[in-house]
């Protein structure tokens, strides 16, 4: 009988050394009398209430070796990828100021949030490991939800699936291979029309939106 492969060596060993590390990325949830929530990583004043939360780091899905090595690699040079477990991207960026479920829009079974005076991002978690991330505030996301058109209201995030429904047919789609994700990836164009007069361009990556850029 063949069973699940054990993660590869780099993995391990990436895990072997983020053991310490990792225990001591503290997350607390806090809530002052007024109601407003903060989290942070030292824990609540006595006149607030709340405590900490736990990361959920988990288990490490089975990879190639090949892969386990750059994702290593990538997490001590502090970057965050696609396919990341949580283990890796607490080694990157530490913790995170948030853990939510996903909003609207955000194909996630969890969403962590990171916001620093040298960092702000959302990293959206499937399966345990990272499906995408989002460089930038959440208000910036949050105004994009609020947009006037479709295009406008594309963030990365988004199952690729709906982008036709809600955009109509792109003019052109083209796959290539993306030597930063190391796989290859869907590139999506549409035209200028009457409301939106500069042309879309769309990354997709695993069916999910990895990347928008409107361009004249």
């Amino acid at each position: 009988m063949t069973g699940r492969r054990a993660p590869g060596a780099a993995v391990l060993a990436a895990l072997a050394a983020l053991a310490a590390p990792a225990a001591d990325a503290q997350v607390y949830k806090c809530v002052d009398r007024a109601g407003r929530t903060t989290y942070q990583q030292q824990p609540c004043p006595e006149s607030q209430k709340g405590g900490r939360v736990e990361l959920h780091v988990g288990a490490v899905p089975a990879k190639d070796d090949d892969d386990d090595a750059e994702l290593a690699t990538r997490s001590r040079l502090k970057e965050v990828a696609a396919g990341m477990p949580r283990a890796l991207v607490v080694q990157a960026w530490g913790a995170p100021q948030e853990m939510r479920p996903p909003r609207a829009g955000e194909d996630a079974s969890e969403v962590w949030v990171y916001r620093r005076t040298d960092l702000e991002a959302r990293v959206g978690f499937r399966n345990n490991v990272v499906a995408w991330l989002n460089h930038g505030s959440e208000d910036a996301a949050q105004a994009a939800a609020a947009a006037a058109t479709p295009r406008q209201a594309l963030v990365p995030g988004r199952p690729c699936a709906t982008l036709e429904a809600d955009l109509g047919p792109a003019e052109g789609i083209e796959e290539d291979f993306d030597a930063a994700v190391g796989r290859r990836v869907l590139h999506y164009r549409w035209s200028p029309t009457t409301a939106d007069n500069e042309t879309t361009f769309v990354v997709c990556d695993q069916g999910v939106v990895a990347s928008v850029r409107h361009a004249r």
